[in-house]
C-alpha cells in the first residue's frame, strides 16, 4: 500500500479551509457574545426591590454582597448572560451537586421567584450604600434595652455563672463581663 501525499493544489485548498472555519468560528462565538450581552432582561422597581432583598436573604452569605464570590463562586452579570434564563432558573430552583442549596426543592422559593432571581443576576449588581458609624447606630434596633440584661460575673475561662438564676453559661472571649438576654 503506498502513501498518496497531497499536491501542493490540494494542501493549499485545505489550508484556506481550516482558515475560512476558524474565522467563521470565532465570527460565530463573537457574534453570540455580543448578542448575549445585549439581551440582559428589564425588571419593574417592585421585581428588582424584591429579587434584591432575596439576594441578600439567601445569595449574599455565599455569593458575597457584590457577588464576588465567598464559599461560593463569583457570579457576574456578563458571566450570567452567556446562560440561558431556563437554565439558570433550574439551578437556582434545584440547587447543584458542588453544594449550591435547591431553594425551590427545599420550599424557599417558588418556581416565579426563580425565575425572577435568573433575571436579576443577569444585571449588574446593585452597589450597597455605604454607611458611617453615626448611620449604623442610627439603624440597630434595641431588642433587649439595657434594664432587662442580665450581667454575669466570669468566674473562670471556660463558663459563668448567673447570679440571679445559677444558670451556667458558656464563654467564647475574654471580657470580664457577659450581657445575656432574660429568658422567655
Amino acid at each position: 500500500m503506498s502513501k498518496r501525499t497531497r499536491t501542493s493544489r490540494e494542501q493549499s485548498f485545505a489550508r484556506g479551509l481550516a482558515l475560512t472555519l476558524s474565522a467563521a468560528v470565532t465570527l460565530a462565538s463573537l457574534g453570540l457574545a455580543a448578542g448575549a450581552l445585549a439581551a440582559a432582561p428589564t425588571l419593574s422597581d417592585e421585581e428588582f426591590e424584591s429579587a434584591e432583598f432575596i439576594y441578600f436573604d439567601r445569595c449574599s452569605g455565599c455569593h458575597g454582597t457584590l457577588r464576588k464570590g465567598a464559599t461560593g463562586p463569583a457570579i457576574n452579570d456578563e458571566q450570567m448572560l452567556k446562560q440561558k434564563l431556563a437554565k439558570l432558573e433550574e439551578t437556582i430552583f434545584n440547587g447543584t451537586e458542588a453544594g449550591m442549596p435547591g431553594w425551590g426543592r427545599m420550599g424557599e422559593l417558588n418556581r416565579d421567584q426563580a425565575k425572577l432571581m435568573s433575571k436579576f443576576l443577569q444585571l449588574p449588581a446593585p452597589i450597597p450604600p455605604e454607611m458611617g458609624l453615626k448611620e449604623m447606630k442610627a439603624s440597630w434596633k434595641v431588642k433587649v434595652p439595657r434594664s432587662k440584661m442580665i450581667w454575669l460575673r466570669r468566674s473562670s475561662p471556660s463558663n459563668s455563672t448567673c447570679r440571679r438564676s445559677g444558670r451556667r453559661t458558656a464563654t467564647f472571649a475574654t471580657p470580664p463581663y457577659w450581657i445575656i438576654a432574660p429568658e422567655s
